[in-house]
């Protein structure tokens, strides 16, 4: 019987089960070298693993006991329902690698939003992302602190992401907004280099949370879109995005 692959593979309702409990365990015992029988029994994982044909059980296996130089029952049922499952990097490296992500984004977000000509228009959106040091801020706390309806805070943070795509860069700073832009852009796109909305979205919660992700969309929005423009590549403002709330 060929193996399937994970595209092809059959439900494991409709696989062939392996003969017995029997030669699951021996298939067991022959990868790992020699097994307590009395845990292998006791393992929860064994009603599903009696669920494969033994071809299956045998390449799906060796696989995850040549990456960790043993073969434990809950990671070779996993591997033969769902083959690549095992390959998956544990929690808390995937939690490094996420916080890594939303701390870059931060970065290129902060060098776009320097690069802003007006200091007091750079000044209420650093505010209202949350790029000064602290947390993100509402339009009436930054109103309270420079003593400015909640209109006019509106107002400046509505020209400071419109100067993002501006061609208009602060002195020393267009450089860097340059690498921001073009990362943005990249890092947004799908494959066929259209900016994805759902990926601008994901971002945004990712790396500003305890924010209104739909402001931050709409920033990030702006830095790839004034990376398109500088190709010839125009990029439509989704509607989504078009007013800064």
């Amino acid at each position: 019987m060929p193996i399937l692959g994970p595209a092809d593979e059959a439900p494991a309702h409709r696989l062939p089960p392996a003969s017995d409990v029997g030669e699951v365990l021996d298939i067991w015992q022959r990868i790992n070298g020699g097994e307590r029988r009395a845990r292998f029994l006791a393992s929860p994982a064994l009603g599903d693993l009696v669920q494969f044909p033994a071809d299956v059980l045998w390449e799906r296996g060796r696989r995850p006991y040549q990456a960790h130089g043993r073969l434990l029952l809950n990671d070779w049922a996993a591997e033969c329902a769902v083959p690549g499952l095992t390959d998956l990097p544990d929690a808390g490296d995937l939690r490094k690698v996420l916080a890594r992500t939303g701390e870059s984004v931060r970065r290129l977000v902060a060098a776009a939003v320097a690069a802003v000509p007006d200091e007091g228009d750079r000044g209420v959106l650093e505010r209202r992302l949350g790029l000064s040091g602290g947390a993100p801020q509402t339009l009436a706390q930054i109103g309270a602190h420079l003593g400015i309806s909640r209109e006019r805070v509106w107002q400046r943070a509505d020209r400071a992401v419109k100067a993002i795509a501006s061609r208009r860069a602060r002195t020393g700073y267009r450089t860097a907004r340059a690498k921001a832009r073009a990362w943005v852009s990249e890092l947004i796109s799908g494959d066929d280099g259209t900016l994805d909305q759902n990926s601008v979205m994901a971002i945004a919660e990712l790396s500003f949370p305890g924010a209104r992700p739909e402001n931050f969309a709409q920033v990030i929005m702006h830095i790839a879109d004034a990376s398109a423009a500088a190709r010839r590549e125009p990029v439509r403002m989704p509607k989504t995005y078009a007013a800064w709330a």
